[in-house]
């Protein structure tokens, strides 16, 4: 009974996930704005963030876990979800739209 109760849980997790994915893709080509510049000039700032996307990370997963000690944490960590999802179909979209084959590797 378990099993199955984590198997529902994963499944709306993943659903949720691809559901906002979509939804970015369907945004970027709805909205078409042009990205050109804002790409080439994050390409270029790339290699300096490593460290700082780190802490970034490392910090949102602290605050995941502390707001998980309450109620509220449930509903961010959805919401954070959401935000992932919407944000990488977005990303992805946009790199593929401007850099064509070069954007997938």
């Amino acid at each position: 009974m378990k099993k199955i109760k984590i198997n529902i849980i994963v499944k709306f997790v993943v659903t949720l996930f691809l559901l906002c994915f979509i939804l970015g893709i369907v945004f970027y080509f709805n909205s078409k704005p042009d990205l050109s510049l804002y790409i080439e000039s994050f390409m270029k700032r790339l290699s300096n963030t490593h460290q700082n996307v780190f802490v970034l990370n490392i910090g949102i997963i602290c605050l995941i876990f502390i707001s998980s000690l309450i109620i509220i944490g449930l509903p961010l960590s959805y919401l954070y979800l959401c935000y992932e999802g919407f944000t990488i179909g977005f990303t992805i979209c946009a790199f593929i739209s401007q850099n064509k084959i070069n954007g997938l590797l």
